[in-house]
C-alpha cells in the first residue's frame, strides 16, 4: 500500500523529523523539490519534485525515511505506468490516498494512478 505539501527548496531539502533534530538532505537527486509531508501511518516523509522545469511529463515523488535516507527516489515517476505528472506543487495524505496538486490537476494515487480530477470539481466529484 503507497501513500503522498509543500516546503520549497531547490536542491536539498530541510526538515524535522518527528522526534529528532533537524536534518538536511542534499545531493541524493532531488529536482526542484516543491513540497514534503510527513505520512505518519507510514512513518515516512513524502517529497514531491517538480523534475526538470518546462512542460514535459517528468515530475516525481520521493520517499525518505525520518532519519533522512532516501527509500525510493522515484517512487511516484510522471510518465511511467501510466501517470501524467506536470511539476508537483503541493500534496495531501487522506487515508491510504495521496493527493498531489501539479500544473493541470489534482491526481489522486495509492502509488499507482487512482483518478484525476478538476481543482474545479475536485471537493464535489473526488471527496
Amino acid at each position: 500500500m503507497k501513500t503522498l505539501a509543500r516546503l520549497a527548496l531547490p536542491t536539498a531539502l530541510a526538515f524535522a523529523a518527528p522526534a529528532a533534530a533537524q536534518q538536511v538532505i542534499a545531493d541524493v537527486g532531488f529536482q526542484n523539490s516543491e513540497a514534503v509531508r510527513y505520512d505518519a501511518a507510514e512513518d515516512r516523509y513524502i517529497v514531491a519534485n517538480l523534475g526538470p522545469r518546462g512542460p514535459g511529463n517528468d515530475g516525481f515523488v520521493s520517499l525518505v525515511s525520518p532519519e533522512g535516507a532516501v527509500l525510493e527516489l522515484k517512487w511516484i515517476e510522471g510518465g511511467v505506468d501510466g501517470l501524467s505528472l506536470h511539476e508537483p506543487l503541493g500534496l495531501f495524505i487522506r487515508g491510504d490516498e495521496i493527493h498531489v496538486a501539479d500544473q493541470r490537476a489534482i491526481r489522486i494515487s495509492t502509488g499507482a494512478p487512482a483518478r484525476r480530477c478538476a481543482p474545479s470539481t475536485c471537493r464535489t466529484r473526488c471527496a
